[in-house]
């Protein structure tokens, strides 16, 4: 998506995850008692959300807000990451992981 990759907050620069949000203590599971914990996306649309966006985003400097209408048939899949580590979720054993180009808490510009 245009303009989420600036700053230092910008996308991650492997996959493409958005910093999502900071992970609360149980906010994952009652066990959860780890602090600084994030969560990072990749969200992917289908054909028809993919044809909305490009009409938004066809000048990148000069965004179309009005075309933002996404027509009946869009899809849109979110697929979230979390740092927080997986024996503090139990409902997280064997989980799919991803390297990313993340930072080392939510709230710090560092990245490992």
């Amino acid at each position: 998506m245009p303009w989420q990759h600036f700053g230092p907050n910008g996308r991650e620069a492997i996959h493409g995850l958005t910093k999502e949000a900071q992970v609360a203590p149980q906010q994952l599971a009652p066990t959860q008692d780890y602090q600084g914990g994030q969560m990072y996306a990749v969200g992917f649309y289908n054909r028809f959300g993919g044809y909305t966006i490009g009409r938004v985003w066809a000048d990148r400097e000069h965004p179309k807000v009005d075309k933002a209408e996404f027509p009946v048939g869009t899809v849109v899949m979110k697929l979230l990451f979390t740092d927080v580590p997986t024996k503090q979720v139990p409902w997280l054993d064997n989980p799919v992981v991803w390297e990313g180009y993340v930072t080392k808490t939510y709230q710090s510009v560092d990245r490992d």
